[in-house]
């Protein structure tokens, strides 16, 4: 495998010369070959018979055989000026990252490994040293794999020896210690380790991810361990690795994404066969006799079921082809990221190409919610793509206990948890973002709450986009309250370094007639924050109330993909009043949101399935994993001037 010391040796100057000298060079050729059948023809042009038959014939086959060298070095130069860039992109990753290290003092050596300083010569910089040494740490994996896959592109395309594209010219480069024997496979760092497939007994790659997710506890330190396994790994070997472990590969911190939507995809597929045979057992065992809680469960199976058919057949997408004019359908898998079963479920799902995207954005869904919701919200996030236009991919997140979300009793503890989740999750694809991507996070309902715990906790997208939220806990009465109120440097957390933010913007939505932003049951509503930008939702299409601001056509819409491409400028705003918003709703006073104690924010289906099927809690390699629950707030009593008549509410 390649090491940062071989990586800095790498000149991409002079494999781009390489492909400039194979251009030159075909160039030359063809000019040579055509002057060279030019002047035989002319010289040949009075001579007939057997012999100047087969001579004609021998320069024939002379001139495809130089035409056929010609384009092999012109396609080796496409090739090798590829790889050029992709080594320049390396290069310039391990500068950042040498750059980030030499800020406390380190250095990055080996495998992407930072030195590590005593903390008694830290001090008060503790914090500071391990975000900043983390932030390296990354930068210098993603350089190796960059590298290692610019190396094995050009060893498939061109044959190419060992290391023959690192450096054109090897005496002029420093003698450089070969790694031990059985390091791993890349041409770039030993000729003699050129066959990444592992000895028949050593561990597996599945073992291996297995073995580093138990090893690395934070995402920070598992998803670049995770990317550099990956990186010398074949087709082959991680297909084999998923298909042992599909629940560890699908929420795994680092694995290629491609790698985690086939995963995801298989779990839905088991998850589909088991309901398929529970259904079966539970008629085999009816006998024929008929029950309310049989039917009820059949119900249940059934419907889930039919979830799950959805998710795994390919959707249409249509659009008109700018060459001929015509409208062209295609077809495509949906890509989910992460899935878990048990109870109401839990799933997320990429809509657009998310290693690719300049503009990420998270939704983050309110509570009473589960798969058999989740398509609504597919549908919502499907939306804000599109409506934001190319460049942009939405990952609308069900990944925390939606459907038990209501009520301010264990609200607390479940948006704590939840948050805790969401960073992990966001953690967890960084590592697969363009640098410098933009992300933004929205959140609805109750997922407004998630948000604001993720921020207090210390994470800081670009942008947050509170829709239709009633409150965003009691002790939230403006944007400066969401500051952090734990140190940036902890292990579980987006590293705020790399991006640098000078803060996250903040903006709100909130409908006429939305009753649940009303009740102002979790808190102080934002949109009525002075340091919170609040966004109109009238214009074109209606949006009242608080499930219609995704609406096709309405200004609700436009502004949220607005936020969501960076077109700032363009956004509208509004300061309506509550008065001025019941009177578009056609409503004389805001109603009241109650659940009756004890009754289940979510009828009926979703708790069928409990006992039907059951996925380990224990299970951290999946992103819809149970979280450890965080404390719980100190239970202060709201004032009276914010206080709900409301005893919970859903959203």
């Amino acid at each position: 495998m390649l090491t940062v010391e071989q990586l800095r040796q790498v000149r991409p100057g002079r494999v781009a010369a390489v492909a400039d000298a194979l251009r030159a060079d075909a160039a030359r050729m063809a000019s040579v070959v055509e002057q060279a059948v030019e002047s035989a023809g002319k010289d040949l042009a009075n001579w007939h018979g057997p012999a100047a038959t087969a001579s004609t014939a021998h320069r024939h086959a002379l001139v495809d055989d130089a035409r056929r060298l010609g384009e092999a070095r012109t396609q080796a130069a496409t090739v090798v000026a590829d790889v050029a860039e992709r080594l320049d992109e390396a290069t310039q990753l391990l500068s950042l990252a040498d750059s980030f290290a030499e800020l406390v003092g380190c250095r990055v050596h080996g495998r992407a490994e930072v030195t590590v300083l005593p903390s008694t010569m830290l001090g008060p910089l503790a914090n500071v040293y391990d975000s900043v040494r983390r932030t390296a740490a990354s930068l210098a994996a993603r350089a190796l794999v960059v590298a290692e896959a610019a190396d094995l592109h050009a060893s498939r395309e061109l044959g190419a020896a060992p290391g023959e594209l690192a450096d054109p010219e090897p005496a002029d480069r420093p003698q450089v210690t070969a790694p031990p024997a059985g390091a791993g496979g890349s041409a770039l760092a030993s000729a003699d380790d050129a066959d990444p497939d592992p000895p028949a007994e050593q561990p597996d790659d599945a073992d291996r991810l297995d073995e580093l997710s138990t090893r690395h506890s934070s995402v920070h330190d598992l998803a670049p361990a995770v990317m550099l396994l990956y990186a010398g790994m074949s087709a082959a070997r991680r297909r084999a690795a998923r298909t042992k472990r599909p629940r560890l590969v699908a929420g795994l911190p680092g694995a290629p994404l491609p790698e985690r939507y086939a995963a995801s995809r298989q779990l839905i597929d088991e998850s589909r066969s088991e309901l398929r045979r529970s259904r079966s057992e539970l008629a085999a065992a009816a006998g024929g006799e008929r029950s309310v809680a049989r039917a009820r469960t059949t119900d249940a199976i059934n419907q889930r079921i039919g979830t799950l058919n959805s998710f795994l057949a390919t959707r249409a997408v249509s659009a008109v082809d700018p060459a001929s004019g015509s409208r062209v359908t295609n077809r495509y898998e949906r890509s989910f990221l992460g899935f878990d079963p048990s109870g109401a479920g839990r799933v997320a799902e990429v809509f657009g190409d998310l290693a690719r995207a300049r503009n990420v954005a998270v939704l983050v869904p309110g509570g009473r919610n589960g798969l058999d919701t989740f398509n609504s919200l597919a549908a919502d996030a499907r939306l804000l793509a599109d409506t934001a236009g190319a460049g942009t991919a939405v990952v609308v997140w069900l990944g925390y206990d939606s459907a038990g979300a209501a009520g301010p009793g264990g609200m607390s503890a479940r948006a704590r948890s939840g948050a805790t989740a969401l960073r992990r999750f966001v953690a967890g694809i960084t590592p697969n973002l363009l640098p410098g991507a933009r992300t933004v996070l929205l959140g609805h309902g109750f997922g407004t709450v998630l948000v604001a715990a993720a921020l207090r906790a210390g994470y800081q997208p670009d942008d947050v986009v509170f829709v239709g939220s009633a409150g965003l806990g009691e002790r939230i009465r403006s944007a400066a309250d969401l500051r952090p109120a734990t140190p940036s440097g902890r292990d579980d957390l987006p590293d705020p370094v790399l991006r640098a933010h000078t803060g996250t913007r903040c903006w709100a939505v909130r409908a006429p007639g939305d009753t649940l932003a009303y009740s102002r049951v979790h808190g102080a509503d934002p949109a009525d924050f002075a340091d919170v930008t609040r966004l109109d939702t009238q214009g074109g299409t209606e949006v009242v109330g608080h499930d219609r601001y995704y609406a096709i056509g309405s200004e609700s819409l436009d502004n949220l993909a607005r936020v969501v491409a960076g077109r700032l400028t363009e956004v509208t705003g509004t300061d309506t009043t509550l008065e001025e918003e019941l009177a578009l709703a056609g409503l004389d006073r805001p109603a009241a949101v109650v659940h009756p104690p004890g009754q289940a924010p979510v009828d009926g289906v979703l708790g069928s399935l409990d006992g039907v099927l059951t996925r380990p809690a224990t299970d951290r390699s999946s992103p819809a994993a149970q979280q450890p629950t965080m404390a719980q707030s100190s239970g202060t009593q709201r004032p009276a001037a914010t206080q709900s008549p409301t005893t919970g509410a859903g959203g």
